[in-house]
């Protein structure tokens, strides 16, 4: 039987006063790629880190699969650090998560070795990413993942990345993020925290968070899109998001459904449109529910396929 988008959420939660996330309750990601942590249209008035400097351990078998990586190190694949996330607390509309630190090759030797049981896996890196509207809110801005990358290569998304330790200004974070990937300086208090969510599929947990380009940002970043698209070195996409083109409902039922998408960000986009005022909190669940019996249609038996990094170093 389909789960509703509140039952998914209450199943995520254990009830200790304020509501605490469990970290052993992962769903099978071949069924749901990602899971919606937060209620869909509340206020995040919070978000916040408390971080211990402590590394995460790995069991011995983790440990040496990790060493098959060491050969790979490349100026685009080495052994960052990586913030790991330790517990998530709802108190109110405060979202408090509690990390430790752990780094790029254990979190690849980690996330295959657990690649069927990510409920077991200690590895649980924090990203942060946003949703970027055109001014007005009338488009969202996507691109599409390299096919070079070592995670999601091809998958839609929005813009972010993982946190690293020393970042606990989640606006901060994401902001620098933005002009990294998008050019742009946008100001934290327009830069508008929407939910939490995880990647089941690699076991990451993601802040969420929705922006929205001056009218001066948009025009100049649209000229330098285009060059980069010319030169075939980016790939961005801009859909409408009023209720009568159906934009967004086409693109996220479509031929680009819900198995082409980045999770975080595939869940990104529905927060944000519901916090931006763009569509319901009802009208997203029903878009969600239909996401997810296509994509059962099309194959019952796994209808998510993903080959996980380690496979390219083994």
């Amino acid at each position: 039987m389909e789960r509703s988008f509140e039952k998914t959420i209450k199943n995520q939660v254990e009830q200790e006063g304020d509501e605490k996330v469990s970290m052993k309750e992962v769903p099978n990601w071949h069924f749901e790629t990602g899971t919606p942590l937060w209620e869909l249209g509340k206020k995040v008035e919070e978000i916040s880190i408390m971080h211990e400097s402590i590394k995460i351990g790995l069991p011995p078998e983790v440990e040496e699969l990790k060493k098959n990586l060491d050969k790979y190190v490349s100026p685009t694949f080495f052994n960052g650090p990586f913030v790991n996330t330790e517990d998530i607390d709802f108190s109110g509309n405060s979202i408090k998560i509690g990390t430790k630190e752990t780094d790029l090759f254990s979190y690849v030797a980690a996330d295959y070795f657990y690649r069927d049981k990510q409920s077991e896996n200690p590895i649980r890196p924090l990203a942060v990413q946003a949703t970027l509207f055109s001014p007005g809110g009338d488009k969202i801005i996507l691109e599409r993942r390299s096919k070079d990358l070592t995670d999601m290569p091809g998958k839609l998304t929005v813009f972010g990345g993982a946190l690293k330790p020393g970042e606990i200004d989640f606006k901060k974070a994401i902001g620098e993020r933005l002009n990294k990937k998008w050019g742009v300086e946008i100001k934290e208090e327009n830069i508008i925290p929407t939910g939490i969510c995880r990647e089941n599929i690699n076991n990451i947990y993601c802040s969420l968070f929705m922006a929205e380009l001056t009218s001066e940002q948009y025009e100049e970043r649209k000229k330098w899109a285009r060059e980069l698209m010319r030169a075939k070195k980016k790939m961005f996409y801009e859909v409408a998001t009023d209720k009568s083109s159906q934009s967004i409902e086409k693109i996220l039922l479509g031929k680009r459904d819900i198995s082409q998408w980045d999770p975080s960000g595939y869940y990104n986009i529905l927060y944000a449109l519901v916090a931006r005022g763009l569509r319901t909190p009802e009208e997203v669940k029903e878009l969600l529910k239909k996401a997810k019996k296509k994509a059962k249609e099309k194959d019952k038996e796994k209808p998510f396929e993903y080959k996980y990094p380690m496979e390219n170093y083994l």
